[in-house]
């Protein structure tokens, strides 16, 4: 291989270390022609084999489904994309080398990722120096683009009567979205995050960066604006002129502000990771607190950028999804998830999430069920943020030149081995400094089988919590286990089930070894008698463990063990009715919040 210049070559310090790696496993999915191609590319700087390993690689890619893809050709396209941009960035060609790393971001994989970064920042650094040192004619030139093709900012329509009439039927005749302004954690959490309840909250997002720059085309343009993005054109993807192309920002920027809605529709970049891939976008956001309260974490930050009229059709979403409002307005109509079945589902793999009713042209024939649904909606306007609970069906129609982002988050049971009680009741004051002064740590034992199991309610006083616990313990509390029976939790019979099914084995083996005399086990085989001799015979020993019909041979031990089997009976049928009663609901709701809370 070539020796490296660090001035000639973009620095690829991970690449450099893994190559043989890939090429390895490359070689054991049976891709020598692409071995061959890269081998040729690096050891003789031969940019038409680079371009050659490239497109095989790409081949491979579009071999089938993109989850069926093997990972291993995402990196090795990924390592193609560095090799054919480092040539192009010897050549001066930016622009070309800054379009095939992105995608190198959008369709390699992660292995590689940090070295695409560290060469794209190379080159935006580079092409600002050029610029920089052009001189007044250059930058002349450079300001006279950007006049003819941008105005500065975006228009944003504010008149609402036009833009209400192109609302499906019986758009905000129904329940709207309930709005709050600087909603505690704690408040939404409680009143609607576990409650799976959307909401739409203000005044979160004013202090974003984002706020005012990204309505500055020029801004955006700087920033961004030679980087390679997925767009969609279309309607929207369940129409059957819909597709995807790879364009420029600026060039989709221009789309955008032109507002080109000629066949086959708008441009709309939707759901995708732009902040990943464009560092500079991101520092122009924050993640708002709210999308860690369920203990969860980040699944991913998605753009939803495009044209007025751009619509994404009812569909369903796995996570809790918080979408910020940054440009613009956006109508959004909500179904909840119990109504799924009449929203009718595509019945396709692929688009299960998705609805068959088109809300702007329903077809109350094929669709009966859908015409009288209770939904709520709403009108999203900049600054706001609507949270979406899982599986809540949604559509969504943009009003104005908009752009969004959406924060998906998966919210997961966290394993915990103590759990933070307040000394005042929970939430009593909004502010955060009061979950730091009065806490104090509980063991488990002492809550969760007590509170969980029974259904008792949550005890945030502590002398009514060692009070309870002395009544425990001296047997006060009224059950309806026997006296003799052991003190234990019961929340997990397991564990009451295997001491039975020890002490029943145990008595098995003793039963066995009465029924079988030291006298037997040494006396020598003889051959049978025809008669049995009942006179000297001697009885058979008492059954421990008799069948269900013998009822007059039952011992103590049966006795205390068809006991427990009426208690476990009773307590399972117990816990069953408790469980399903207002005070047991209460209970489990704000054990959620305790062990939620607990967390931050």
């Amino acid at each position: 291989m070539a020796a490296k210049s660090t001035s000639n070559y973009l620095p690829t310090p991970i690449l450099d270390t893994v190559r043989s790696n890939i090429l390895e496993k490359i070689t054991n999915e049976g891709g020598y022609a692409y071995v061959s191609m890269d081998t040729r590319a690096t050891e003789t700087n031969d940019i038409s084999s680079a371009e050659a390993g490239l497109e095989m690689a790409w081949e491979q890619l579009h071999s089938g489904p993109w989850h069926s893809v093997l990972p291993i050709w995402r990196d090795a396209y990924a390592m193609s994309c560095l090799h054919v941009a480092s040539f192009q960035y010897r050549n001066g060609d930016f622009k070309q080398a800054l379009k095939v790393l992105d995608m190198g971001l959008i369709m390699g994989g992660n292995l590689l990722r940090q070295d695409l970064d560290s060469a794209i920042n190379l080159i935006s650094l580079m092409k600002s120096r050029i610029s920089n040192g052009c001189g007044d004619e250059y930058l002349e030139v450079e300001e006279k683009k950007k006049n003819e093709t941008s105005v500065g900012l975006f228009k944003c329509s504010s008149n609402v009567a036009e833009m209400l009439k192109v609302l499906p039927n019986r758009s905000l005749s129904c329940k709207t979205v309930e709005e709050k302004s600087s909603l505690s954690l704690e408040g939404f959490l409680c009143d609607y995050f576990l409650s799976s309840t959307p909401v739409i909250i203000s005044d979160g997002m004013s202090h974003w960066p984002a706020s005012k720059k990204w309505k500055d085309i020029n801004y955006l343009k700087t920033v961004a604006g030679d980087r390679t993005v997925p767009v969609e054109v279309g309607k929207n993807y369940l129409c059957q002129d819909w597709k995807q192309e790879m364009i420029t920002f600026s060039q989709f920027l221009d789309r955008v502000q032109s507002n080109e809605c000629s066949p086959p529709g708008p441009t709309y970049l939707a759901q995708h990771p732009l902040f990943e891939q464009i560092q500079e976008l991101r520092k122009d956001i924050l993640v708002p607190d709210y999308c860690f309260v369920g203990g969860g974490e980040l699944r991913s930050l998605n753009a939803w950028f495009g044209p007025a009229g751009t619509v994404t059709p009812l569909h369903h979403d796995p996570h809790h999804n918080i979408l910020a409002q940054v440009v613009g307005r956006k109508y959004i109509r909500l179904y909840p998830a119990s109504i799924s079945e009449d929203l009718y589902p595509f019945t396709e793999t692929m688009l299960c999430n998705s609805s068959q009713v088109d809300l702007d042209n329903l077809d109350v024939k094929q669709f009966p069920k859908a015409k009288d649904l209770e939904f709520m909606d709403c009108v999203l306007d900049e600054g706001q943020m609507l949270y979406i609970p899982p599986k809540w069906w949604h559509y969504v129609r943009s009003l104005t030149t908009s752009f969004s982002h959406s924060e998906p988050t998966l919210p997961v049971e966290p394993k915990v081995e103590k759990v933070i009680l307040l000394s005042n009741p929970l939430f009593t004051s909004p502010s955060p400094e009061s979950r730091d002064r009065l806490v104090r740590e509980e063991p488990l034992t002492l809550i969760f089988p007590r509170r969980s199991v029974l259904g008792v309610t949550w005890v945030d006083n502590h002398r009514q919590v060692e009070e309870e616990e002395r009544g425990f313990r001296r047997g006060r509390i009224s059950s309806v286990l026997p006296t003799w029976y052991p003190r234990r939790p019961l929340g997990d019979i397991t564990a009451v089930v295997d001491v039975i099914e020890r002490r029943r084995s145990r008595l098995r083996e003793a039963n066995h070894q009465q029924n079988t005399t030291p006298l037997q086990l040494v006396s020598t085989p003889r051959a049978p008698l025809e008669h049995s001799l009942s006179l000297v015979t001697p009885k058979p020993a008492v059954k421990i463990l008799s069948d269900e019909g013998d009822s007059d041979f039952r011992t103590p031990q049966q006795k205390l063990l068809d006991s427990i089997e009426q208690v476990e009976k009773i307590m399972k049928e117990e816990i069953k009715r408790m469980q399903s009663t207002p005070a047991a609901k209460k209970a489990v709701r704000e054990k959620k919040v305790r062990v939620v809370m607990s967390m931050r």
